[in-house]
């Protein structure tokens, strides 16, 4: 009788009504483009295509779950019914809002076309962020993402009395040095030396130039590669050295 049961809810289960959403972001010349996704049911479960860079965190200091699907485009089955898509690249482009209803079954197609507002590089100036806790590995995609132009990552990192954190693939991305994943975006490891007592007090100054568009990725690059020997080569952090002002 059990097993009669089981071969029952796995019939049940199978049966689910379900589709295919396929989802492509495309810039404003219609090329894809990775993009930050949130997908959430009306329940307020988040849903995530495996084939993407998941980022799903809860704390009781924030909640954020998205993915960022490193071609543009993603495949997800979802039972059906109704869900919210939301789509970011960064702050030079407007978010992308869509109530989704998904079929019982099939295949449905959304092409989701991003906007730009403005462009802040043609005027000499370019985004970067200072302060990025991801795995080597993605910072290249992530930037993209984000439409950032410059990044630092920091690659070991403390909490509290624990050990201290590294990204498997610092020693690789350190021979490296500057990294130029996309036209007109780079970013750079922070080697790893400082002592503890100095952790969290370094400030790394990002020159900012009026260049032509066409020189805009040497100059990045350049920049970068200054980071790479500037007397600060912090890349630990501890959640209680906080510097004071």
């Amino acid at each position: 009788m059990r097993l009669h049961n089981l071969v029952l809810l796995f019939a049940v289960i199978s049966a689910s009504p379900a589709a295919t959403l396929s989802v492509t972001m495309v810039d404003p010349a219609g090329k894809p483009v990775p993009a930050r996704v949130y997908l959430t049911g009306t329940d307020g479960k988040a849903w995530f295509p495996s084939s993407s860079v998941i980022y799903e965190r809860k704390s009781a200091y924030c909640s954020e779950r998205h993915f960022v699907p490193p071609s543009g485009a993603f495949e997800i089955v979802l039972p059906f019914g109704r869900y919210r898509l939301e789509v970011e690249r960064g702050k030079e482009y407007l978010p992308a809002v869509e109530e989704i209803d998904v079929p019982a079954e099939g295949v449905l197609r959304r092409t989701v076309r991003l906007a730009r507002w403005i462009d802040m590089s043609r005027a000499g100036w370019y985004s970067a962020d200072m302060h990025l806790h991801r795995r080597l590995r993605d910072v290249g995609v992530l930037m993209d993402s984000e439409d950032l132009n410059v990044a630092f990552p920091i690659t070991r990192w403390r909490g509290g009395n624990r050990a201290v954190s590294e990204d498997p693939d610092l020693p690789a991305f350190l021979r490296k040095g500057a990294v130029a994943p996309a036209p007109h975006r780079a970013f750079t490891v922070l080697n790893e030396g400082f002592p503890t007592a100095l952790a969290g007090r370094a400030k790394v100054r990002v020159e900012r130039d009026r260049v032509e568009r066409h020189e805009a990725k040497d100059h990045l690059l350049h920049l970068t590669r200054r980071a790479e020997h500037a007397d600060v080569r912090a890349a630990v952090r501890d959640d209680r050295e906080i510097t004071q002002r």
